[in-house]
C-alpha cells in the first residue's frame, strides 16, 4: 500500500510541476501580451499550489490501517497524461507552439482525466475533511477561472463548444452504479472522455434510470443500499432481458456464492481493486463483442 501510494502521489505531484512550468514558460512565450500572459502566470501560481498539497501529502504520509483504493492507477494511464504536456514542451522549447496549440493542451489538460485524478486522490489521502474541502474548492475555482478566460477567446468559445456538441453526440452510453460516489464520479469522468456517462448511487436509483433509458454498458457494484447489485440485475433479467445483457459487474465481493452466480448466467466481471486502464479495456471489448 505505501509502495504505490508513494509513486502515485510523487508522480502527480511531478505533473503538478510540469504543468507550473508550462504555465511558467508560456506566460513568458507571450510577454507580449499582457492579458495572456498574466491569465498564463497566474495558473503557474496555482499549479504550484496544487503541486504543494501534494508534497503535503506525501510528508504526512499514511495511517496504518489505510486500505488500497478501490481504483487504482497505472503506467498505461499515467502515459496517456503525461504525452500531451511532453509534445507542447517540445514546441515550446523549439519556439514552433501556435496559441491555438497551447489553447487546444490547455483545454485537454485541463476538461479531461487530469484534474479528475488531482481530487480522486485528495479524497483518498487527505485525512480531514476540511483540507479535502479547501483542496477541491482551489482545483474547482482553478478550472472555474480557465473556463471563463477561454470562453472570452472566440477560438476557444468554438472549440469548447464542439467538445460539448461530440459529447452529446457520442453513441455509446454507460451507467455507473456504485453507492462510493467519489468512485462513481472519477470513473464517469474518465469514461466521459470515451463515452457518455452517468451514475447512479443506488440500486434503487440505477433501476429508476434503467426503466426509461438505454444503455450500452451497467458497469455496476453489488454491495449497495436499497437494492444491491444482484437484485437489480435480476430484476432487470425479469422485466428487461436485453437491459440486462449490459451488465458488467464491478466489485470487490468474491465470495463463492457470487463467482458462482456470474458463472451460471455468464456474466463479465472485474475485481476491484482494479485499474482504471483495465475498466476501460474491458468496456471497449465488451461493447465491440455486443455489436
Amino acid at each position: 500500500m505505501k509502495k504505490y501510494f508513494d509513486e502515485l502521489v510523487s508522480w502527480q505531484k511531478e505533473m503538478e510541476e510540469k504543468a507550473r512550468i508550462f504555465y511558467d514558460l508560456a506566460s513568458e512565450y507571450y510577454s507580449d501580451k499582457p492579458r495572456l500572459s498574466k491569465f498564463l502566470k497566474e495558473r503557474a501560481f496555482e499549479e504550484a499550489e496544487h503541486r504543494d498539497i501534494m508534497k503535503e501529502i506525501l510528508r504526512t504520509g499514511i495511517t496504518d490501517g489505510f486500505k488500497l483504493p478501490e481504483i487504482l492507477i497505472g503506467e498505461k494511464f499515467k502515459k496517456n497524461l503525461e504525452e500531451p504536456l511532453d509534445k507542447i514542451f517540445q514546441k515550446l522549447k523549439s519556439k514552433t507552439m501556435t496559441k491555438e496549440e497551447m489553447f487546444d493542451f490547455i483545454i485537454e489538460l485541463e476538461m479531461m482525466e487530469y484534474n479528475g485524478l488531482f481530487i480522486y486522490i485528495v479524497k483518498n489521502f487527505i485525512k480531514t475533511e476540511g483540507a479535502i474541502k479547501k483542496a477541491v474548492d482551489l482545483i474547482e475555482k482553478h478550472i472555474e477561472i480557465i473556463i471563463e478566460f477561454l470562453n472570452s477567446i472566440d477560438y476557444c468559445k468554438k472549440r469548447l463548444e464542439e467538445i460539448k456538441k461530440i459529447s452529446e453526440i457520442k453513441k455509446e452510453s454507460i451507467l455507473i452504479v456504485d453507492d462510493e460516489e467519489m468512485i462513481a464520479k472519477f470513473i464517469s469522468k474518465i469514461l466521459s472522455s470515451h463515452y457518455r456517462a452517468e451514475i447512479a448511487l443506488n440500486g434503487l436509483e440505477a433501476y429508476e434510470k434503467l426503466k426509461v433509458k438505454y444503455f450500452d454498458v451497467v458497469l455496476c457494484d453489488i454491495d449497495m443500499p436499497k437494492k444491491n447489485g444482484i437484485d437489480l440485475y435480476n430484476i432487470m433479467k425479469k422485466e428487461f432481458t436485453e437491459k440486462a445483457s449490459k451488465f458488467i459487474f464491478h466489485t470487490g465481493n468474491n465470495s463463492k456464492e457470487i463467482l458462482d452466480f456470474f458463472y451460471e448466467n455468464k456474466l463479465e466481471y472485474i475485481a476491484k481493486p482494479s485499474y482504471i486502464s483495465n475498466i476501460l479495456d474491458k468496456i471497449e471489448n465488451f461493447i465491440e463483442n455486443k455489436n
